[in-house]
């Protein structure tokens, strides 16, 4: 028997959470005595809710289980960007192949018009825009990233534009972005509003449990998990916790789980909108893997998100010292707001893999693992537990091969070592990201 000692936790104030319509609702059960089910899914993010609608649609007869320790919303899901990415900067690099990015982007515009179809059907309020991104930056060192970007567009037949300093300023309101390269097709929402929303139409066969930190598996025979007041057997286990999967073993030394930080500010106004003059929502991802994300939304806020560092679990010193970096950030880009000041900041995990391939495989007779979505877990969650519930079901598809052939993270190490290598690693891309942070 496993005993977890860590769980996910709040770390901070999260700002879609608490900007949520949803925030006040009951979404799930409190889970108490002993009961079965036909699945269970350990995670109600973006990979568990997936998992669960699709088992539903192949097990309509099945009892099926979600267990959160948090409350839907508070967990990474809800802690993110918003950005539903369809194409990833994280995966170009010098040597492109354009049949697999094709494929992932296939899969990528999958999920999002899977997650469209969801909000529209059910009339979700999460904030939904098709703002595309801006992938910018503000060193000229990283002009080539860039270049790598538009190879990669090119290859896969995208169109893009490509925009210098002054179109850049005409459509960001800041002169800081020397380069930048716009694609339509990425989405942006509350992504506390959307996973909440998911979770508020779930199929009637899945039950929600929040507030039920796993504390022990038992995977000898029947996978049974206890709970602080119960436990629940499982016909099938999926770990699908992302980070956590490690502390949960589940990860088989193949991610690693990091932390990174995001604050927004209050809504701006009058003097402070002069520069967003006839500037509509957007979204900025830095070329630079370590740079700076920001959002302009659509209620007048600027979301700041840097800040890496190689843990699972937050520190107080960590979070103050990345929420100056997000005021350096923010007057950086923007020296009018120096005094806006921000009204929430929240950290958040998310789980990397060295050759950025997923975790996605059976782990048991009957236990399945998720993992390793490296920072693009909207998109990428929604379709890896979609179609992790088709392997469940033995359906087979071109998809599913093709995720299986890219789901082989390489091997990490072991604690320390693993913590020493990650945290030189990302101390490393901060420090090349320069000025872009």
């Amino acid at each position: 028997m496993n005993t977890i000692k860590k769980h996910p936790q709040l770390d901070g104030d999260i700002g879609w959470y608490e900007m949520s319509p949803y925030k006040d609702e009951i979404l799930g059960k409190t889970h108490s005595g002993q009961s079965n089910y036909d699945f269970v899914i350990i995670g109600a993010g973006y990979t568990g809710m997936a998992t669960a609608s699709r088992l539903a649609e192949h097990y309509p007869q099945s009892k099926i289980a979600i267990v959160e320790a948090l409350r839907v919303g508070q967990g990474a899901s809800g802690r993110n960007s918003g950005y539903v990415v369809d194409l990833p900067l994280s995966a170009v690099g010098d040597n492109i192949n354009a049949s697999k990015e094709q494929q992932s982007f296939a899969l990528n515009k999958f999920a999002i018009e899977c997650l469209r179809e969801k909000v529209n059907a059910h009339n979700l309020a999460v904030d939904w825009c098709d703002s595309g991104k801006y992938a910018a930056i503000h060193e000229t060192k990283h002009i080539p990233i860039l270049n790598n970007f538009a190879r990669m567009l090119d290859a896969i037949n995208e169109p893009y534009e490509r925009l210098d300093q002054a179109e850049s300023t005409t459509r960001l309101g800041t002169e800081f972005y020397t380069h930048s390269i716009y694609t339509q097709g990425m989405v942006v929402v509350n992504p506390a509003s959307l996973i909440m929303g998911l979770a508020k139409i779930l199929p009637n066969n899945v039950d929600l449990f929040e507030n039920a930190p796993v504390r022990r598996i038992d995977l000898d025979g029947t996978p049974t998990l206890h709970f602080d007041h119960g436990s629940i057997c499982a016909g099938k286990l999926v770990f699908a916790a992302n980070a956590f999967n490690e502390s949960l073993k589940a990860g088989n030394n193949r991610i690693a789980p990091m932390i990174t930080y995001s604050s927004i500010t209050r809504p701006l106004s009058g003097k402070e909108l002069e520069a967003f003059k006839g500037i509509n929502e957007y979204a900025i991802r830095s070329a630079h893997a370590a740079g700076t994300s920001i959002r302009f939304t659509a209620d007048k806020r600027l979301l700041i998100r840097n800040s890496i560092r190689a843990a699972l679990m937050d520190n107080r010193k960590a979070f103050n010292k990345a929420r100056q970096k997000h005021q350096q950030s923010l007057v950086n880009r923007f020296p009018h707001l120096a005094h806006a000041g921000f009204e929430y900041t929240w950290s958040g995990n998310i789980c990397i893999t060295l050759n950025k391939d997923p975790l996605f495989e059976q782990i048991g007779e009957h236990t399945y693992s998720v993992a390793g979505m490296n920072g693009a877990g909207v998109a990428k969650g929604t379709y890896l537990g979609h179609y992790m519930a088709d392997f469940i079901a033995g359906v087979e598809s071109p998809e599913l091969s093709f995720i299986q052939q890219h789901s082989q993270p390489s091997w990490v190490p072991p604690e320390p070592f693993r913590h020493i290598g990650a945290s030189l690693a990302a101390g490393y891309e901060e420090y090349s990201a320069g000025k872009d942070v």
